[in-house]
């Protein structure tokens, strides 16, 4: 449940679409400006998110990446 809510509290503080959850990375972070850089799966366009301290806390969290991301159905079923 830790994870799951961990997940759903990036969500809410980068509004992705669980889909773009499941390939969000410490990759995508641009250090120097503490944005996420990343390229949408259902429209295709890049966005630029300011990270927020809570999801930052949870990439250090989790060594650097996000837990890995249950099924859309369990994710949806556990919150």
């Amino acid at each position: 449940m830790d994870r799951v809510r961990d997940l759903f509290i990036v969500g809410c503080y980068t509004g992705l679409r669980y889909a773009d959850l499941e390939q969000l990375n410490a990759d995508m972070i641009i250090q120097s400006s503490q944005h996420i850089k990343i390229k949408t799966k259902k429209t295709g366009e890049p966005v630029v998110i300011p990270v927020h301290p809570m999801v930052k806390h949870t990439f250090d969290k989790y060594d650097g990446s996000l837990p890995r991301v249950l099924s859309n159905q369990k994710f949806n079923e556990y919150i």
